[in-house]
């Protein structure tokens, strides 16, 4: 299993060295270790069918039709295709959530933004077996939900946001900041839990999404800066001074990446515009066409004699 750490630097100063963790399992349902709704849906429970249900199902090769519509439940709930209005909706709904009759009604809601042929193997599913199908869907859309905010988040905010999360600040009132929910009252199913742990992990991806600003810098060649003539091999981040702020990422130990969003030696290098090869191929043929009609000639060959004979005359 990979280990993954990340150092982050803001202002020249190392605020966090940690194991770089997932704290939401990949699970498509609520698992025991996610929690919410625990006093709803009995977790223990829903793995236990999830696994004995679909995972069976998966090594059989009789079965590769079921296999296929379970593929596309876990689908509909993972990428549910809600606007803000109605997800903003469907989360603060499932905060309130105090039984199963509250969450079969969220989900007879949900069920309506699916497709026919969807959400007739979404229906046929849930006959055999709802509290897996409502875990599911809470999931979908706790995870849903938090995703679309982080993307919503402009770069300058998520560095702000990951700054604040690394030096231990509350995550209740980062999320406050950006998920446009009200935390003043914790909901009572476990829910807020699960969007603490999905926030959590949502803004380490979008941190690490980041581009590194020695992509357009004019000094970002091994002559110019020691960062660059470390390669392939880069030092901690700590022992580069004019790195104010930037990240790494280590997995097992080895350096997955090295990102920079603030230097003391930053210079904004000129726009270059870059050609594709036939991008390129048709300039070199407008080229030799603008050549020949200049000398009136039919071949490059021919021009080239011309322009020879020009230069030992000292003209051209």
């Amino acid at each position: 299993m990979e280990k993954g750490k990340i150092v982050i630097k803001h202002h020249g100063l190392v605020i966090l060295r940690d194991n770089q963790v997932k704290l939401v399992s990949e699970t498509p349902y609520l698992s025991v270790a996610d929690g919410g709704l625990e006093g709803i849906i009995d977790n223990d429970q829903v793995t236990y069918v999830y696994n004995d249900s679909v995972k069976s199902i998966e090594k059989d090769q009789e079965h590769s039709e079921e296999k296929s519509n379970w593929k596309k439940i876990e689908n509909a709930f993972a990428n549910m295709d809600l606007n803000y209005e109605r997800i903003i909706k469907l989360i603060r709904k499932l905060r309130q959530a105090n039984n199963k009759k509250d969450l079969v009604k969220i989900y007879e809601e949900v069920l309506q933004g699916f497709y026919m042929e969807t959400r007739k193997l979404v229906e046929a599913a849930y006959n055999e077996h709802p509290d897996l199908i409502l875990s599911m869907m809470a999931k979908g859309i706790v995870t849903g939900y938090v995703k679309s905010q982080i993307k919503r988040t402009n770069p300058s905010k998520i560095i702000v946001l990951q700054t604040r999360k690394s030096k231990g600040e509350d995550l209740r009132k980062l999320m406050e900041d950006s998920l446009e929910l009200d935390f003043s009252e914790e909901s009572t199913n476990g829910v807020d839990k699960v969007l603490a742990k999905s926030y959590s992990d949502s803004l380490d991806e979008a941190y690490q999404r980041l581009g590194s600003e020695c992509f357009n810098c004019a000094n970002g060649y091994v002559a110019n800066c020691e960062k660059m003539a470390d390669y392939p091999r880069k030092k901690d981040i700590a022992e580069y001074p004019f790195i104010t702020d930037g990240f790494q990422v280590y997995v097992n130990d080895e350096l997955d990446k090295f990102i920079v969003t603030r230097c003391s030696n930053f210079k904004k290098a000129s726009q270059k515009v870059y050609l594709t090869p036939q991008q390129m191929e048709n300039v070199q043929a407008a080229k030799t066409l603008i050549e020949l009609l200049y000398y009136d000639v039919d071949t490059i060959a021919e021009s080239r004699e011309i322009e020879a004979r020009n230069k030992s005359l000292g003209y051209r």
